[in-house]
């Protein structure tokens, strides 16, 4: 496996990465933007990516699903946590917020598909089909739901929360 950096426009740095594709053997690049400040910065970052394929555990952020991340989160949470807190987290991400969200894919989830999926939960959410959800239990799957994303963030998954687009913080006097 073979890098390079790239720069497109002033200050704005990519990795190359060379990989044969597996299904025919060609040639196929892989464009990743860096976060890096400066050429010797992007190419660190650039020899970072490569070993992270040759060792297999490059993770492409654009093709995981947020079922797929909910599952790696809840597996990060389970040592920091009580076995009922783990219990309750894992009820409310897989069985309440991956069937509403679980199919999107990490960096295409927006506030409005939140809103609207907590809008569904509220209406016609329980497993059952009798009826919604209480406001009480949206909360909850709420809270679960920003901590996982907040945890994205840290873990360069996501540039920033999609929960808070859009919002305007409060302005302290």
């Amino acid at each position: 496996m073979r890098g390079h950096v790239r720069e497109r426009g002033k200050g704005n740095w990519y990795a190359v990465i060379d990989r044969p594709d597996p299904a025919t053997g060609k040639r196929r690049q892989k464009w990743q933007k860096l976060k890096a400040r400066g050429k010797r910065a992007a190419q660190i970052e650039c020899a970072r990516l490569v070993s992270q394929v040759n060792d297999g555990v490059y993770v492409d952020s654009k093709k995981i699903t947020l079922r797929q991340f909910l599952e790696t989160w809840l597996a990060f949470k389970k040592p920091n946590v009580s076995p009922r807190s783990y219990q309750r987290y894992e009820e409310l991400a897989l069985k309440n917020i991956a069937p509403l969200l679980g199919e999107i894919t990490l960096t295409q989830l927006r506030a409005e598909h939140i809103s609207q999926a907590y809008a569904k939960a509220i209406d016609s959410g329980r497993r059952n089909g009798k009826g919604g959800l209480s406001a009480g239990t949206v909360h909850h799957m709420h809270r679960v739901l920003r901590q996982a994303l907040q945890q994205a963030v840290r873990w360069d998954r996501l540039a920033k929360n999609p929960r808070h687009a859009g919002e305007k913080r409060p302005t302290q006097d």
